[in-house]
This record gives C-alpha cells, structure tokens and sequence, in this order.
C-alpha cells in the first residue's frame, strides 16, 4: 500500500467526505485535532503512518471523555 494518501484516499480510509476532511486537516472541526498533512502546492497528501496515529489519539480522546 502506499505510503501517502490524496484527500480522496484518506477520506475513503476515515470512512468521510473530501471535504469534511479537508476541515478536519485545517482544524476546522469542534473538539477534533487537525490531522497531520503535508502540503506540495495545492496538493495535499497524508502520511498512512500519521493518519492511524490521529485515529488512534483522536479514540483515545474521545474515550477519555465518556
């Protein structure tokens, strides 16, 4: 598998829409930290590493506070 992911690729992993997610990477979203990305001009790619990291953390996060 690839090592990064469009926007399209990484909103289809989080089970999302492009653009929600393209909220959620510019800190957009109440209560959710923005997601690690890296920008190539207008491109934006994220790494599979950093993404499970935030899914992982934002879990972690979300349970803390049940």
């Amino acid at each position: 598998m690839e090592a990064n992911l469009t926007l399209v690729e990484a909103a289809l992993v989080v089970r999302c829409s492009k653009a929600h997610l393209l909220n959620v990477v510019h800190g957009r979203v109440a209560n959710v930290p923005p997601l690690p990305h890296v920008k190539i001009g207008r491109r934006i790619l994220i790494r599979r590493e950093s993404l499970e990291r935030w899914l992982v953390a934002l879990e972690a996060c979300h349970e803390s506070k049940v």
